[in-house]
């Protein structure tokens, strides 16, 4: 599909399912973005490794929901004195938090996902994202690799000194790892103003040539209007329309 479509798809879907109130229609749009992505030709274990990412976030914002919302508590945790108790309007709130963020990062995954990173910026910029934003990302994509084996290497070396890391409470250890990331810091700067200085010689500032978009195949037109007639149908059907 192009990627244009899918970005449009994508953000109208994401859209929809964060304003969604109702778990049913959370479910629904969990179990139709989970369809897709496998069709797709995202494999169970990818989709896997997408939900777990879910949890750290949604979770902790649930967990904080279920027990800091006024209202009548229906599971009381401890002894009475500690006044610890799910709440149950809290309960329904930490379940609508993490079933909204969970939906999200598939409607997101369907461009993501399927995506490749060339494909993702033509769209962007054909739909009118300025240059040095895409270029940003580029380059951010492209560096993250970059820095995390330059961690690594300096880590290796670090325990080829001796280092002996036993936890981040032990005092030598939080000043080792305080020290590589310091010195990360500084040979990123170091590596940022030498790319800096060689995108400016081959011709960084002068104005972007604009992106020449081909027409929108009628197929990948339709499957995108598919895909927004499903996140309408989701909002309108969570709003109770037309019943």
């Amino acid at each position: 599909m192009d990627a244009r479509v899918k970005l449009v798809a994508s953000l109208a879907l994401v859209v929809a399912v964060v304003t969604l109130r109702s778990p049913a229609a959370l479910a629904l749009a969990l179990a139709g973005t989970g369809a897709l992505l496998l069709a797709s030709g995202l494999g169970p274990g990818r989709l896997l490794r997408r939900t777990l990412v879910v949890f750290p976030f949604g979770g902790l914002a649930g967990l904080a929901l279920a027990f800091t919302t006024p209202g009548e508590p229906v599971l009381p945790l401890g002894p009475p004195a500690w006044g610890l108790a799910v709440i149950g309007a809290g309960a329904r709130a930490a379940l609508l938090v993490v079933l909204r963020v969970w939906a999200a990062v598939w409607a997101a995954g369907l461009f993501t996902a399927t995506t490749r990173l060339d494909e993702a910026l033509r769209g962007l910029r054909a739909i009118g994202m300025p240059a040095l934003m895409t270029t940003l990302a580029a380059l951010t994509v492209r560096y993250v690799p970059v820095a995390s084996g330059e961690f690594q290497r300096m880590w290796r070396g670090r325990l080829a000194r001796g280092f002996v890391p036993r936890g981040i409470l032990h005092q030598p250890a939080r000043s080792g790892l305080g020290a590589l990331f310091g010195m990360l810091f500084l040979r990123s700067l170091d590596r940022s103003e030498r790319l800096y200085r060689a995108m400016l010689a081959r011709g960084l500032g002068h104005p972007a040539r604009p992106v020449r978009a081909g027409p929108v195949a009628l197929t990948h037109a339709l499957a995108g209007a598919a895909l927004v007639s499903f996140a309408l149908g989701l909002f309108l059907w969570d709003r109770g329309w037309p019943w």
